[in-house]
């Protein structure tokens, strides 16, 4: 019944509001699952792949977890806290506009000279148009038990969001198999995660994550040969208590074997205590990028 509710208020709040068409084209990565997905690695991906054609790209995303609701631009001295720990990682390859209003930060990359926005996670949003919307898909998670939050992981019914889209992501696409989409004729692009962890002293680690889906970090390092000795859970954009990593790193002095997270979590966690972590970093590559990049072309001409 919850779910019934939640939906409702969903579309109602899609048929108030009318998306507005800005100067500069955008292209939204977004999910329709609760949690990660691999939305992040694909905006990173992407980016790199069009900094050939467009001068200045920007990421704009809402920021989420963060302290604070004010429009910021992202700069060195910004903290993870006042922008959301995405936002941080996406600053290490280009600008960076945080806004809980799409309209005010689109403008405002506009202002700043960019020529492109890549939209973090707007797909659900209906403020600004889309030129291309990707949805971004865990081969390993799809949609669970396809059930409409909370009953469910679903941000919104499938046949809604399947409507709005242009192109599916499937991540981690060993498994090519892709009815359980359904009938629908929408293309359909594979992506596969590539993690490298410097300098391990051995194969038994302990490992740590605040992601929405952390099976998938501990799996990635499972097929690297690596054996986690324990695990440490912690929900999904957690900020770190000095404490909390202490206490980490304690035991893996203790057991004499590495301390491993990812690139999302270290950005959240002291300077102080990172000599003391190995970091996991990821990387993404889609099959066939010669035929991605002219299926994103066509969109962008329109």
């Amino acid at each position: 019944p919850i779910s019934k509710i939640y939906l409702f208020f969903f579309l109602l709040s899609r048929i108030l509001k009318n998306e507005r068409t800005i100067s500069i084209p955008v292209i939204c990565v977004g999910n329709i699952v609760l949690g990660g997905s691999g939305k992040t690695p694909i905006v990173i991906y992407l980016r790199k792949i069009l900094n050939k054609k467009f001068k200045k790209i920007f990421v704009l995303t809402r920021g989420y977890g963060r302290i604070g609701k004010k429009n910021l631009l992202v700069s060195k001295k910004t903290k993870s806290k006042e922008v959301g720990d995405e936002a941080i990682i996406h600053y290490s390859d280009g600008p960076v506009c945080v806004s809980s209003d799409r309209i005010k930060g689109a403008n405002q990359c506009i202002e700043n000279k960019a020529d492109l926005i890549i939209l973090d996670d707007g797909f659900q949003s209906k403020h600004i148009f889309k030129n291309l919307s990707f949805i971004v898909i865990d081969n390993n998670q799809r949609f669970g038990n396809k059930k409409i939050f909370p009953a469910g992981p679903l941000r919104e019914s499938l046949t809604s969001a399947l409507a709005r889209t242009d192109a599916i992501i499937l991540v981690d696409s060993k498994n090519r198999d892709t009815s359980f989409i359904g009938s629908s004729n929408i293309p359909c692009f594979f992506a596969y995660k590539k993690i490298d962890i410097i300098n391990l002293n051995s194969r038994n680690i302990i490992a740590f994550c605040g992601l929405g889906f952390p099976d998938s970090f501990f799996n990635h390092l499972t097929a690297l040969g690596l054996i986690i000795r324990e695990k440490f859970i912690f929900r999904d954009h957690h900020y770190y208590a000095d404490e909390e990593i202490k206490d980490m790193i304690r035991i893996s002095r203790k057991n004499k074997i590495d301390l491993v997270t990812t690139e999302k979590d270290i950005v959240k966690i002291p300077k102080k205590f990172h000599s003391n972590i190995k970091v996991a970093k990821l990387d993404i590559e889609i099959e066939s990028e010669e035929k991605f990049l002219k299926f994103i072309f066509r969109f962008l001409a329109q």
